[in-house]
């Protein structure tokens, strides 16, 4: 009771109480990230953009996030790797009504491009490559990368695609990246353009005569360039081969256009005949007496003419002769009594011999000069003349 009021002057026969009464306040402002805040193109570094709340005065908002609806965190969630997160947000405290809000993160995927490098050289019988690959468009993220295998190799003259196979290293998410371009480099082997000459030797022979048939064939090519394979680069027009039976030489007639490279690393190749095959086929067999001079013997016929002399009729005294390939001629001189001759060289009928001895020398000679030489003598006596009985 107050001052001047007495508290016994009142009986206090009930005490009631109203209500008081504060209703919940909807004057928060929630406002969740969106545009560029919650998409990005993949860096390596987290997306984690926060909501923004206000209430009345300086009064404190809680905002909570949620990438289920059921359970809540005041830490903003976030993403790294490509892919999408939706969030669920709430904002409030006691003395407000509780405001909402969602948006989703997205992380879209880095493009980038892989070229491989390029090379190229003269053809030198080892392999071109090239394991440089340059990574472009967007590139890799910090911490990121690529490995590289497989790469295209060429070894003969001409061309091929540096082709090659990719994989990201360990650590490195292949979603994180889209590769909108692969480009091969390409590696080129130019023929070998400096000069190389191929010597070419035919194969030759000399047989003996002996009537069967002979062949020789083939070449030998060298070079003294180690990158040229003779063995295997070399074609021949020319069927480099000779057949020959007959006493003679024959020759397989090679010349620098018989000859062409086939192996097309090489631009600049020439044939040079330095020796040309040949065969040569040769008698050393001296013709053989079939009627020798030890056969007709020495003769010694009487002179048939008043003069002294002796004619010879007939073949009786004359030779015949043979010879493994072919007898050139069988002919004979004479020396002594008489050395000129009076018949064909080749038979004596019809040869007048002078008294004495006349040697008769006869000699067989074939086609390859071979000769058989024998001889026999000619003793001319003369008849006694005859008694005259009167």
């Amino acid at each position: 009771f107050a001052t001047g009021t007495e508290a016994s002057d009142y009986c206090v026969t009930d005490t009631a109480y109203g209500t008081l009464t504060v209703t919940k306040a909807d004057a928060i402002t929630l406002s969740c990230p969106s545009g560029n805040d919650i998409t990005k193109t993949y860096d390596g570094a987290v997306l984690s953009p926060a909501a923004t709340a206000e209430g009345i005065g300086s009064d404190a908002i809680t905002v909570e996030y949620s990438t289920d609806g059921t359970s809540w965190s005041t830490t903003a969630p976030g993403i790294t790797h490509a892919g999408t997160q939706h969030v669920y947000v709430r904002a409030g405290n006691s003395n407000y009504d509780t405001a909402r809000c969602e948006y989703t993160l997205a992380v879209t995927c880095r493009a980038i491009t892989l070229t491989s490098a390029g090379a190229s050289k003269a053809y030198d019988g080892t392999s071109l490559g090239n394991d440089t690959v340059t990574v472009g468009g967007e590139g890799m993220a910090l911490g990121d990368s690529l490995t590289f295998s497989g790469f295209a190799t060429v070894t003969n003259a001409g061309t091929q695609a540096n082709t090659f196979s990719y994989a990201f290293a360990t650590g490195t998410e292949a979603s994180d990246y889209c590769v909108t371009d692969t480009a091969y480099g390409t590696l080129t082997i130019n023929p070998y353009s400096s000069l190389i000459v191929v010597n070419i030797t035919g194969h030759s022979d000399t047989v003996e005569f002996d009537g069967n048939i002979h062949s020789i064939s083939g070449y030998d090519a060298t070079t003294t360039n180690t990158l040229y394979d003779v063995n295997n680069n070399v074609d021949c027009s020319n069927l480099a081969s000779i057949i020959g039976s007959a006493v003679g030489s024959y020759s397989m007639n090679l010349s620098g256009g018989d000859f062409s490279n086939n192996n097309s690393n090489f631009s600049n190749v020439v044939f040079n005949i330095v020796n040309d095959g040949y065969l040569v086929i040769e008698d050393h067999e001296k013709p053989t007496f079939i009627t020798g001079c030890s056969a007709i013997g020495d003769q010694t016929p009487m002179s048939n003419d008043v003069s002294g002399t002796y004619t010879h009729s007939g073949t009786a005294w004359d030779l015949t002769a043979t010879d493994n390939d072919a007898l050139q001629s069988l002919t004979y001189t004479l020396s002594g009594a008489k050395s000129i001759l009076t018949a064909s060289n080749t038979s004596l009928d019809g040869q007048i011999f002078n008294l004495g001895t006349t040697t008769v020398v006869w000699t067989a000679i074939d086609r390859s000069g071979n000769d058989t030489v024998c001889s026999y003598d000619v003793i001319v006596t003369a008849v006694s003349n005859p008694i005259v009985v009167c």
